[in-house]
């Protein structure tokens, strides 16, 4: 059995995904019987669902078959990627192809795909990230200009009740920063 939930991408919200085949293997066994085995199967962003399912709801899945597989599920490569993007863009002259796979320490380009590929995760005014597509409920999304406090639709407001807030704000923390990152100099 399958669900379009199940597409890692569809929102970023780990707990619906979570309860997803817990409804589905609810409606299995209701009309089918009892399964031999739940199994999770998927690569990269299914990888990824996996490994949070197991962590959240455990004992749902009996077993994984991660492939593309990224050991880290907060994938801090990737969000610095989209730090060191902002970098590049402001003195495209500096910052060379070489200089940049120098630095990123992955093929050229490759920090562009992923922070175009994983904005939907980590992109605060994504509304289809919050499963939010209605035009009339679009306008209660987080946007920095026009609503500041709306609903942040990302992979940390998610997961709130694990990382908490940030005082005084209604921001789920971040587990990552950039303290301590030395200045480059070419």
């Amino acid at each position: 059995m399958n669900s379009t939930e199940l597409w890692n991408n569809q929102h970023t919200d780990p707990h619906l995904q979570g309860e997803t085949p817990m409804m589905m293997k609810e409606y299995f066994i209701e009309h089918v019987g009892l399964p031999k085995w739940t199994i999770g199967v998927g690569g990269s962003g299914g990888a990824i669902q996996q490994y949070l399912i197991a962590q959240l709801f455990p004992g749902l899945l009996d077993g994984l078959q991660p492939n593309v597989s990224f050991p880290e599920t907060l994938m801090p490569e990737i969000l610095e990627c989209r730090l060191l993007n902002n970098v590049y863009a402001g003195n495209p002259t500096r910052w060379t192809a070489a200089k940049q796979t120098s630095i990123n320490g992955f093929n050229n380009g490759t920090c562009q795909l992923w922070d175009l590929a994983i904005t939907s995760i980590i992109k605060s005014d994504n509304a289809s990230g919050c499963g939010v597509t209605q035009p009339a409920n679009v306008a209660s999304i987080f946007n920095r200009t026009s609503n500041p406090n709306g609903l942040r639709c990302d992979f940390f407001q998610t997961n709130v009740n694990l990382l908490g807030v940030t005082p005084g704000t209604n921001k789920a923390r971040r587990p990552i920063d950039n303290v301590g990152i030395q200045r480059c100099r070419t």
